[in-house]
């Protein structure tokens, strides 16, 4: 079986009731973490570890990716979320570009994947119009993402089982080296769509 299948053991799409719309900034992500069900029990039938945590210095129960459009907004609070749980995750976005909002619906903020850091994106707009853009969230939420990892990552540049040597600083990266995961989650009907193409594609 190929890495790519072997890749996608699970994958669900999110959903939330509200399609967000191109400005809207989620601070607080619709997902639940629900605790490991295969964690050895204590005496007591407490758990004795916690979310995500390894039984053995190199053992995990799953390790996660979420996916959204430009890995801004979702997949990063998602991908936040689960490394608080302590559980090794990693994200992506599937656009062919990333895209902010700007000024007015006609002119977004354009960067490109794997090389603009979100640290740059920020202290770029801030020094644009720190107003707006504190105003809209965008501030707010590349803040977080800078917190979290280097820069937005498209999904179909992923090279699946090649060891992400240049992510040991990212939230989540302690188990998610090998560069293989269980479960995807992908927030949106078109980004599962194009995981699922891409998938196909790569054999």
């Amino acid at each position: 079986m190929s890495n790519a299948a072997n890749l996608l053991r699970y994958s669900v799409v999110l959903a939330p009731r509200q399609r967000p719309g191109p400005s809207t900034i989620l601070t607080h992500a619709r997902l639940r973490v629900i605790p490991n069900t295969n964690m050895a029990a204590t005496a007591n039938g407490a758990a004795s570890a916690a979310n995500g945590a390894a039984d053995g210095p190199s053992e995990f129960k799953l390790k996660f990716c979420t996916v959204c459009a430009s890995n801004q907004n979702r997949s990063m609070e998602a991908h936040l979320r689960l490394s608080q749980a302590n559980y090794p995750v990693i994200s992506f976005g599937t656009g062919s570009l990333v895209r902010l909002p700007g000024p007015t619906i006609t002119q977004p903020n354009v960067y490109q994947f794997n090389k603009t850091s979100y640290d740059s994106m920020y202290k770029e707009l801030d020094s644009k119009d720190s107003r707006l853009y504190k105003n809209n969230g965008i501030l707010n939420m590349l803040s977080r993402n800078r917190g979290v990892k280097w820069g937005p990552e498209r999904w179909q540049d992923w090279a699946i089982g090649v060891p992400r040597l240049k992510h040991t600083t990212d939230r989540g990266s302690e188990g998610s080296e090998g560069g293989v995961v269980d479960v995807v989650f992908t927030c949106e009907e078109r980004c599962w769509d194009a995981v699922v193409d891409d998938l196909m594609n790569r054999g």
